[in-house]
């Protein structure tokens, strides 16, 4: 997660019912979009109109008595000068922090900025710029996530083109993304990507409000996670409409056809390996009454016992080991080529094929090498 979440600026944030906002401009109003601490419910403080020279005008935000964090201005029309915003006898935005430019930016989703920023002696000052052939916004976004959002992106969701920023829609509003790519993303498997949801509501959320229109949201916990907590979720506001966990999905999984049918598949793999293993002990019984009378016959012409024995196990253990090279380098090959023929649910996730591991390979060549060439070792007795 720590690609996900880079340090950012400290939002802006303020306490207090009662807003006060220094400012100077010409008949405009201007709009202090607000979220709410802990809930994140949106709350607008509206002053002016302006009436030209800078002065105080004070606005209320009921919501903010708890805590508020600033999510952008917006005026009605420029030029206006933002030089304060304070709430409950405390500043909150310094005429520096409004003149700094790394804290404030323009939209980045698909509609034109309609204000132009400006900053310099202790203010921000926004100028009316809207194109009205297409639709604009007029807001100015406090700075406190990273942009781009940093994302892990598994398959081609995003428009990389190599001329174009790399984006995605998040929460209604086309993102811009730092990429990190990878082989999988929880839930969405091979194809989704994983942003951290803090950033990515501050990013979209005041452009679009766009948090409570998501389809479907999730609240994932880990497994040692105080069951209190989804009471203090349903505290914070959230509508707790179900719940699910990792062991109930398995046992329901566990009762679905394709669980039972690749478990008729492993018993099937079994009984394959336990005719092969009677085949190659039938046929080495068999052929073993010829070897030993040739092998008897070199002994009378001469030829060392070490000498007989070793060529017996090396003639015994050869087709064994050609015989689990080749079919290991088969099974390989199948896996790779041939996607498997059951999914693993039947609901429509997807599901990743598991890669091909290593570790398991070789654990199994060598259990296929142990049983196979015991079996073709086996000797009633001693050859005297």
């Amino acid at each position: 997660g720590a690609p996900l979440r880079p340090a950012a600026p400290a939002p802006l944030t303020l306490t207090g019912t009662e807003l006060r906002r220094r400012a100077g401009g010409a008949g405009s109003r201007v709009r202090v979009l607000l979220a709410v601490e802990g809930t994140g419910e949106q709350e607008t403080a509206e002053f002016g109109p302006l009436t030209g020279e800078v002065a105080d005008h004070t606005a209320v935000a009921p919501a903010c008595a708890r805590g508020c964090r600033v999510e952008a201005v917006e005026a009605d029309h420029g030029p206006v000068e933002l030089r304060e915003l304070a709430a409950g006898g405390a500043v909150a935005v310094p005429g520096a922090v409004f003149a700094d430019p790394a804290r404030w930016r323009t939209t980045i989703g698909q509609a034109a900025a309609g204000v132009q920023v400006g900053q310099g002696d202790a203010a921000l000052r926004l100028t009316d710029a809207s194109p009205r052939t297409r639709p604009v916004d007029n807001r100015v976004y406090a700075l406190d996530t990273p942009v781009p959002l940093p994302a892990l992106v598994a398959g081609q969701l995003v428009d990389a083109d190599r001329h174009d920023q790399p984006a995605t829609t998040v929460f209604g509003v086309s993102v811009p993304l730092e990429l990190h790519p990878a082989p999988l993303v929880p839930r969405a498997g091979a194809q989704g990507v994983l942003v951290d949801l803090e950033y990515a509501a501050r990013i979209a959320g005041a452009a679009a409000g766009a948090v409570a229109g998501a389809e479907h949201a999730e609240v994932w916990l880990a497994h040692d996670a105080d069951p209190a907590v989804v009471d203090r979720l349903r505290a914070a506001g959230l509508n707790v409409t179900g719940g699910d966990t990792a062991s109930a999905a398995t046992r329901r999984a566990d009762r679905l056809a394709p669980a039972v049918t690749l478990l008729g598949d492993l018993s099937g793999a079994a009984v394959v390996l336990l005719i092969a293993a009677v085949a190659a002990f039938v046929v080495a019984a068999v052929d073993r009454r010829d070897r030993d009378a040739e092998m008897a016959a070199l002994r009378r012409q001469g030829v060392p016992l070490s000498a007989v024995r070793r060529v017996e196990r090396r003639a015994a253990v050869a087709p064994v080991v050609v015989a689990v090279a080749v079919g290991l380098l088969a099974a390989v090959l199948l896996r790779a080529l041939a996607p498997p023929p059951i999914r693993a649910f039947t609901d429509p996730w997807p599901v990743a094929p598991a890669p091909i591991q290593p570790l398991a390979l070789a654990v199994a060549g060598a259990l296929a090498l142990l049983v196979f060439a015991a079996v073709a070792l086996a000797h009633p007795g001693r050859r005297r």
